[in-house]
C-alpha cells in the first residue's frame, strides 16, 4: 500500500490550482486521474499516478483504484468536477461538450453538417453558436433573451447584432496565463467510451483557440433562435415519418431534406438537423463517493462543503465543479460553476488542507476571492468582465447605470435600493423604462425622437434615453388601438436628443411619424395584410418589409428608405421635400403618383403605373411601363 500525506482526486482546473498551492510547502504529493508535465517539472515535491479510482473506504481512509492499486491519505481533496446533462444518453446523434474528447467529436460531427440544434442558454451554448461557421445554427432556449445566466436583457440586446455578423479574428497577444488539456493514456485496465463516466477537466477559456469550427454549409453564418422553448422530443427519421409532421425549413431549397434527426419543441415547431447538441447544465461527479460515504449534498448535488471547503466526511475535502458552498455567502459573492471559480476554490482548498495538516486551522480566514464575484471571458469575441451580483433578475429594487457604445462597449452596474433610471454615457442621460402590455395595430410617433424598432414575439416594451429633465415631457400611451408617443411643449421646454428602443408585436397595420422623429427597424415587418404609412414634416423613416399590401404617403422633407418585398401592390403618393428611396422594395404592382421637389426610387417585377407633375423625379426599374403621365418639369428616368 503507498501512503501519502495529501491525495487529490482530479485533474480539472481546481485540482492542477489544488495541486500548485499544497505543492510550494510539501515534500510528497500525489495527483490522480490526469497528468499536466508542467507541473511535475515545476514541483519535484509532486508524484503524478495515472489511476483511475473505483471507490473509498472512507474509515480506513484508504482509496481503491481499477488496478488494485491501494492509496493511504491523511488528507483528500476531491476536484472531479462535473458532467454535461444530456437530452438523451442512448441517442448517437446528441452530443455534449466539457472536455478536448468531446470537442474534438463535435469538430468531427460539425465537418459534414450543414445544419444543428443548439439547446440551452448558459456559456458553451452562447460561445458556440458563435465560434460555429458555415452551419446553420437553430439556438433552442427556455429564456426570453439570450444568455440569461450572465446578461440582462439590455446587455443581451447589445450583444445580438454581433450573432449574425461574420465571426473576427481573435486576438492573440493577451499576456496571461493559458490553460489546456493534454490527452494522455489512463490506466489501461479501463476503457474509456461514450457511456463511461470517466470525464476530462473541463474546459478553460481558450478552448476554441485554434479549433476548426466549420461545417458544411454554404453561407458562412446563419443563427435562427427559438425563445421560451424547450425539447419536447427527439425523434429519428421513422418516428418524424410516421407521425406525419411538418419542419421548418430554414434551408434555401425547395424540396424537404431527410434529417438524421428532428427535435420537437415546446412551442410546436419540429427542425431538422444533423446533430444535437445539449448544452442545459451539469451534473456534479458524486456518484463514485456516494457508493462509499453517507455524504452530505447540496440542493444543486454537489458534495456540501463549510468554509474551509471540508466535507461532511472527516478528512475529506473539496472544490470545484463536484462541491457546493455551504456557508453563509458575502453580499457580493454566489456561487457559480466557471472555470474561474474552480480555479479559486482548488488554490483556497489547498491552503485550508495545509493548515488542518499543520493544526493552524483557526488561523484560516476565507479568500478575497469569496467576498466579491469576479469572472472574466468573452463572447461574440468580445472581453466580458463580471463583477458582484452583476444581474438584475433576482432584485426587487435596483439602479442600473449604463454606459454604452452601440457595436464596442456596454459597461452595466446595478445599485440596489435606487430609482429605476439608467445612465447612459453623459451623467444627465437616464433611460426610463416601460412595459407594453395592450396589443395595438397602430404607432404614432411625432416629435424629436430617434426610434428604433424591433419586430418580436415576446414582451413588448419600451426604453427612452434623453437627459433626466426631459423625461416628463414624453408622452406615451394607448388609445383604442394606437400606440402614441410624443412631446409636449411647453415654455421650459430645450431641444435634445431622444432615443427609443421599441420592442413590439408584428401586428402595426399603420405607422404614423410626424415633428422630426426617426423611425429605423432593426428587423423585417412581416404582415400578410396592408401596410398604410403616413410620413410628414421631417421625418425619416428607415423600414424592412414583407407584407401584402402598401398604401403610402409622404409628405415630409426627411429622407425615406424602403427595403423588401411587397407580394402584391403598392400605392403611393409622393408629395414631400426629401428624397425616398425604395429601389430595394420589390413590389409587384407599382402604383405611384408623384408631385414633390424631390427624388423617388421605385421597383416594380411586374408592372408600374406612374403619374409625375410638379418638379418631381421618378426613377423606377420596371420591365412594363403603362401609360405614364408626365407633366409640368417632372422626370421619369429608368434605372
Amino acid at each position: 500500500m503507498e501512503n501519502y500525506q495529501f491525495v487529490i482526486i482530479g485533474g480539472g482546473i481546481s485540482g492542477v490550482t489544488c495541486v500548485e498551492s499544497v505543492s510550494k510547502f510539501l515534500e510528497e504529493f500525489d495527483i490522480e486521474e490526469k497528468p499536466f508535465h508542467y507541473l511535475a517539472e515545476r514541483f519535484s515535491n509532486l508524484i503524478i499516478q495515472n489511476k483511475v479510482v473505483e471507490r473509498l473506504e472512507t474509515e480506513k481512509q484508504i482509496i481503491i483504484c481499477s488496478d488494485n492499486t491501494q492509496i493511504h491519505y491523511d488528507q483528500l481533496c476531491i476536484c472531479t468536477g462535473a458532467r454535461p446533462k444530456l437530452l438523451s444518453n442512448t441517442n448517437p446523434y446528441v452530443c455534449a461538450i466539457r472536455d478536448t474528447e468531446t470537442v474534438e467529436s463535435f469538430q468531427k460531427k460539425l465537418a459534414s453538417a450543414k445544419q444543428i440544434v443548439i439547446v440551452g442558454n448558459g456559456g458553451i451554448a452562447t460561445e458556440l453558436v458563435y465560434e460555429v461557421e458555415h452551419c446553420s445554427v437553430i439556438w433552442a432556449i427556455k429564456d426570453e433573451h439570450i444568455s440569461t445566466a450572465f446578461f440582462d436583457e439590455a446587455a443581451a440586446r447589445f450583444f445580438l447584432d454581433r450573432i449574425e455578423m461574420v465571426k473576427e479574428k481573435q486576438k492573440m497577444n493577451e499576456k496571461r496565463q493559458k490553460y489546456e488539456m493534454v490527452d494522455q493514456p489512463v490506466d489501461p485496465t479501463h476503457i474509456r467510451t461514450s457511456s463511461t463516466k470517466i470525464c476530462g477537466g473541463a474546459l478553460g477559456p481558450d478552448w476554441a483557440t485554434h479549433r476548426s469550427m466549420k461545417g458544411a454549409f454554404s453561407q458562412p453564418r446563419q443563427v435562427h433562435i427559438e425563445y421560451q422553448v424547450e425539447v419536447k422530443n427527439i425523434l429519428t427519421p421513422e418516428q418524424y415519418q410516421q407521425r406525419k409532421l411538418t419542419i421548418e425549413n430554414l434551408q434555401s431549397s425547395e424540396e424537404e431534406i431527410q434529417w438524421p434527426v428532428y427535435v420537437e419543441l415546446t412551442n410546436g415547431k419540429i427542425f431538422g438537423c444533423d446533430f444535437v447538441v445539449s448544452a442545459i447544465g451539469v451534473t456534479p461527479n458524486v456518484e463514485l463517493f456516494l457508493q462509499s460515504a453517507d455524504f452530505k449534498l447540496g440542493a444543486d448535488g454537489g458534495l456540501l462543503v463549510d468554509e474551509t471547503m471540508r466535507t461532511s466526511i472527516k478528512n475529506i475535502f473539496a472544490c470545484g465543479d463536484v462541491c457546493t458552498a455551504g456557508w453563509t455567502f458575502a453580499e457580493h459573492w454566489f456561487q457559480m460553476r466557471l472555470w474561474s471559480q474552480a480555479r479559486q476554490m482548488g488554490y483556497y482548498a489547498g491552503k485550508c488542507m495545509l493548515a488542518y495538516a499543520n493544526n493552524e486551522q483557526d488561523s484560516l480566514a476565507m479568500d478575497f476571492c469569496f467576498e466579491l464575484f469576479a469572472h472574466t471571458t468573452k463572447f461574440f469575441n468580445m472581453k466580458v468582465v463580471l463583477l458582484g451580483k452583476y444581474h438584475e433578475k433576482d432584485m426587487k429594487k435596483y439602479d442600473n447605470l449604463i454606459r454604452m457604445t452601440p457595436e464596442l462597449q456596454i459597461i452595466s452596474s446595478i445599485d440596489i435600493e435606487q430609482s429605476p433610471l439608467t445612465v447612459i454615457g453623459d451623467k444627465n442621460v437616464t433611460r426610463q423604462s416601460n412595459l407594453i402590455t395592450k396589443s395595438f395595430s397602430k404607432l404614432s410617433i411625432n416629435g424629436l425622437f430617434y426610434c428604433y424598432v424591433t419586430w418580436t414575439d415576446h414582451k413588448q416594451t419600451m426604453d427612452i434615453y434623453t437627459d433626466n429633465n426631459i423625461h416628463p415631457y414624453v408622452i406615451v400611451h394607448i388609445e383604442q388601438d394606437t400606440l402614441e408617443i410624443a412631446i409636449q411643449f411647453d415654455a421650459n421646454f430645450k431641444f435634445t436628443k431622444m432615443d427609443i428602443y421599441l420592442y413590439i408585436h408584428p401586428t402595426i397595420d399603420e405607422i404614423f411619424l410626424g415633428g422630426i422623429s426617426t423611425l429605423h427597424s432593426t428587423n423585417v415587418l412581416k404582415t400578410d395584410s396592408l401596410l398604410k404609412l403616413h410620413i410628414q414634416d421631417t421625418s425619416s423613416l428607415i423600414l424592412q418589409l414583407d407584407i401584402f399590401n402598401l398604401d403610402a404617403l409622404f409628405l415630409s422633407a426627411g429622407t425615406t428608405k424602403l427595403i423588401g418585398h411587397v407580394n402584391d401592390k403598392a400605392i403611393i403618393k409622393y408629395d414631400g421635400i426629401g428624397d425616398v428611396d425604395a429601389s430595394q422594395l420589390f413590389c409587384k404592382f407599382v402604383d405611384i403618383e408623384a408631385n414633390g421637389l424631390g427624388t423617388i426610387w421605385i421597383t416594380g417585377t411586374e408592372e408600374c403605373i406612374i403619374k409625375a407633375e410638379g418638379v418631381s423625379i421618378v426613377r423606377y426599374n420596371c420591365t412594363n411601363i403603362h401609360n405614364p403621365q408626365v407633366t409640368g418639369l417632372a422626370k421619369i428616368i429608368p434605372v
